[in-house]
């Protein structure tokens, strides 16, 4: 078979025979949730009610979309590779430590097929060159930063002559068969990328958790296994900055790699599918990297690409909302993928609002709590349940709300992406745990203390008057305002719980043994550098 007559094709995953109900029964009780406590019960003269009504409608319209650009995960069938392609790899680096680099740059120079690695160093440190010249890769060094790493990697383009461009941050070590495992794909001239997951040898980051029958389960697993595959069915996976293979016209038909926005990876993505070009996504861990160790660089991390996916959103001509040539379901997946970053401020809404409900109660609500309990509570549950059988198992309900806390302040630091750029960008250091100071850890430590302040209150004035009347008691926004705070207090606590464990260091590590069973048993496999991150 030619290349121009090749085209992609797929293995879809079998679904339970009750998956495509699910939707359907999703939206029809959302909208029968909605009409029932805000259409009929609800006081809408109270000042939250709008707020809580603006939070569900986004929670559900973000819950929709995400089903729906879930409905079909599917799989590309190998293939090998037909032909030889110069293939070169781009490693762009500002700060990370030379022992960090040299782990990478071994890995891409053994991976099989590669013509140039180069090695860009925004740093312009003497020991990077020298390290370059040591190992036999090339070192580029820029006179000055402007547009951080996608002009670090549009710099790198320049000197490059390949067909195809292995994308690697610094502290992504790749394994040799990346391009025997990925090239074959491109026999398609119509695919601009393929993007492989990003996975992570540190596995006892701040982001990765104990979870059975995933051993490597990590915060962005149920984006890795099941979001990005969904998006192999409506040819819109994302360039993830790493771990990825582009192909040279591709990236040259936009001009390179996207600036003006603090996350050029969605943002070249966005330019290569409005251009016409088709993306992969295939889930095979062929490189492994460094995940933030700690909550302060989680937070710096996830606050870069909050602001740069809402700068992508609301500010830039290169707009989901408004960029030419993409299809329906494209744009879906990006307006999905970007208005995540606003999850934070819902958040943060719902732990403090039953906190006021407690020191502040309205006597006289038009819907009892035993109402709203029985009405909400198996919504929820079902809410719960259907995310996890359309995350394929990957969503965690206990987790996944962890990292929403954790998120919190991140996805309101993002906010500053809508009405400017972010020129300067430091790299999160993920190889040192420190103690746990930051300013995360104090406000979700002070939210805490409200919330017990407010149940030791909360159950004072219930138990002091629930003997006079408990009827009237339940019928106020008291009972509302403790049952929601101490769901709130047992989640909020579990996660500070897992906080200062972490930070005593007494968690077992079990990076070499777990990394160690995915890696593939060829000859060559560069030594992963586990020293960096024992505590």
């Amino acid at each position: 078979m030619t290349g121009d007559s090749y085209q992609l094709t797929f293995q879809k995953e079998n679904n339970p025979w009750y998956f495509s109900g699910l939707l359907p029964i999703f939206i029809l009780s959302s909208i029968l949730y909605l009409y029932i406590v805000f259409g009929l019960t609800i006081d809408w003269h109270l000042w939250f009610v709008p707020f809580i009504f603006m939070a569900e409608v986004y929670r559900i319209s973000f819950s929709t979309i995400s089903f729906v650009c879930s409905m079909t995960t599917q799989y590309p069938k190998f293939r090998e590779i037909k032909k030889n392609s110069l293939v070169d790899v781009l490693i762009p680096t500002l700060s990370e430590s030379k022992s960090i680099v040299d782990a990478t740059a071994r890995g891409a120079l053994a991976i099989r097929g590669v013509n140039k690695v180069f090695i860009l160093d925004d740093g312009n440190r003497s020991e990077i060159r020298e390290l370059a010249e040591e190992l036999g890769a090339i070192y580029l060094a820029r006179q000055s930063s402007l547009h951080a790493k996608a002009g670090n990697m549009n710099f790198g383009l320049i000197s490059s002559k390949a067909e195809f461009i292995v994308c690697l941050d610094a502290d992504h070590i790749p394994n040799p068969e990346f391009v025997e495992r990925t090239a074959g794909y491109f026999d398609d001239p119509k695919l601009g990328f393929i993007q492989t997951p990003q996975s992570f040898y540190n596995t006892e980051s701040i982001q990765h958790r104990y979870v059975k029958d995933h051993s490597l389960w990590n915060e962005q697993t149920m984006f890795y296994e099941s979001i990005q595959p969904a998006k192999n069915a409506f040819n819109a996976a994302f360039f993830c900055g790493s771990s990825a293979i582009l192909r040279r016209e591709a990236l040259d038909s936009v001009g390179g790699f996207a600036t003006g926005t603090a996350t050029e990876d969605i943002h070249t993505s966005v330019r290569l599918h409005s251009k016409g070009w088709k993306s992969l996504f295939i889930n095979e861990r062929l490189a492994f990297g460094l995940a933030p160790e700690d909550l302060k660089e989680y937070h710096k991390q996830r606050s870069r690409w909050g602001a740069g996916s809402l700068g992508l959103l609301f500010r830039t001509w290169d707009s989901p909302l408004i960029i030419k040539n993409l299809s329906f379901m494209q744009r879906l997946g990006y307006i999905n993928s970007t208005l995540a970053y606003m999850q934070g401020h819902f958040k943060l809404f719902y732990y403090l609002l039953p906190i006021y409900l407690i020191f502040f109660p309205i006597k006289s609500l038009s819907f009892p709590f035993m109402s709203y309990v029985v009405i909400y509570l198996p919504y929820l549950l079902f809410t719960f349940w259907i995310t996890k059988v359309y995350s394929r198992d990957t969503y965690h309900p206990l987790f996944n709300e962890q990292y929403n806390i954790a998120n919190i302040f991140s996805n309101i630091v993002a906010l500053k992406g809508i009405w400017k750029v972010q020129k300067k960008f430091s790299v999160a250091i993920k190889t040192k745990r420190s103690k746990e100071n930051s300013f995360v850890f104090s406000a979700l430590l002070a939210i805490a203390v409200f919330m017990m302040l407010a149940e030791i209150y909360g159950l004072f004035i219930f138990i002091r008057v629930m003997h006079l009347n408990l009827a009237t008691l339940l019928n106020s926004s008291l009972s509302i305002g403790l049952f929601w705070n101490t769901a709130n207090l047992i989640v909020f606590s579990s996660f500070l719980r897992f906080l200062v464990v972490f930070n005593s260091g007494k968690t077992q590590n079990r990076s070499r043994e777990i990394v160690g069973a995915h890696l593939p048993t060829n000859e060559g496999v560069p030594q992963y550098p586990f020293s960096l991150i024992e505590n």
